[in-house]
Order: structure tokens, then sequence, then C-alpha cells
């Protein structure tokens, strides 16, 4: 919408812009349909561009001092900026959002792979995670804190939303794939544009 123009910004990140504008196009977080993410989903994001403020890494420090209006955001970063700015609100868009997971894995050639599994087991208690997540705000797989009532954002439906239905919410597996050498390149040149 023009009339947000310098007020919006996106995350400076490929996966994140990418797979949000194959949604909006229709096509799906995991699409591998070359012609179309340069036909279709390029060209929108060449005009998304000039209505934005900036590619930003921490888009919630913007949102909070008022420098944006409008940003894509992670959700526990929404909620850490909801504290300074009340105001702030979650929308999810009608098409969807791709949801992301963190892993944490122990290399195979590890020095010290029993520590590393103490501090995995650690991570896990579900006190320990409920610490973890009532921190950071994001959401925690770890059941036995949700269930014990440990997890302060548990009744936050943006924050939890794959459980409580609404849009869709895919899970991005694209950015190892066979578009990842175009998409690099056209991240490139939008980012030149």
């Amino acid at each position: 919408d023009p009339r947000y123009a310098g007020r919006i910004s996106v995350l400076d990140s490929k996966g994140d812009v990418f797979d949000q504008a194959q949604l909006a196009a229709g096509l799906g977080v995991n699409c591998k349909d070359k012609k179309a993410l340069r036909e279709v989903v390029f060209p929108m994001l060449l005009a998304q561009k000039k209505l934005l403020r900036a590619y930003d890494p921490h888009p919630e420090r913007a949102l909070a001092s008022g420098e944006t209006w409008i940003a894509q955001v992670d959700g526990g970063d929404l909620l850490r900026a909801q504290e300074t700015r009340k105001s702030l609100r979650f929308v999810l868009p009608e098409e969807g959002a791709p949801y992301w997971v963190d892993y944490l894995s122990i290399p195979a050639n590890a020095e010290s792979p029993d520590t590393a599994l103490r501090f995995l087991e650690f991570l896990l208690d579900p006190e320990i995670a409920a610490i973890n997540a009532n921190a950071l705000h994001f959401a925690t797989p770890n059941k036995t804190a949700l269930d014990r009532g440990l997890v302060r954002d548990a009744g936050i439906a943006e924050i939890y939303a794959r459980e409580r239905g609404g849009p869709p919410l895919p899970r991005s597996l694209n950015w190892a794939g066979s578009v990842k050498e175009l998409v690099d390149a056209l991240w490139l040149e939008l980012r030149g544009a």
C-alpha cells in the first residue's frame, strides 16, 4: 500500500523475503519453478522495494521507535518490541507465513561430545526450556513445559499458531535445494537495484 511507503521493512534475509513473496504469489514456499521465481516473484519484490524503508536484520528496533509501522518480523522479536511500544500487534497474512525451526546438533567430530550432550539435556529440561522461551519469546516445542504452565507466552496464538489453526504456516525447505543459485542471484540483483 503506497500510503505506507517509507514506513515498511522486511527482513534482511533472502529466505524470509522470497518465502513470503512466493506465498503472496500463490506459489508456496517450496516452489521449484525457476521461471515463476524469475518472472512472478522477482518483479513483485522489485515493486515492493520502492515502498520499503529498509531490508532490516532487526526490524523490532524500528517498530519500537516508530520509524516503521509495518514490518516482516519474527514473533519473539515483535513481543520484545511490544515491551516498549504496546500498540504493536501481530498480523498474519491470509496466504500464510513460513515457520522456521532452530536445531541444535553435535558434530560427529566434536571435541567434547559428552559435554555437548549434557548441554542439550540441560536445555531440554522443562524448567530450563520455559526460562529460555520466556526470555526470548519464541515458541518452545517442550510439551512438558507447556503442559505444566511454565511458559508465559503459551496463550499467544501467533506464537503457537501451528497448534491453534488459522492461516497456513508451511515449513520452508528451499534454500539448499535446486533453486538456491537462482534465488542467490536474484537476491543480489534485488539488493543492488
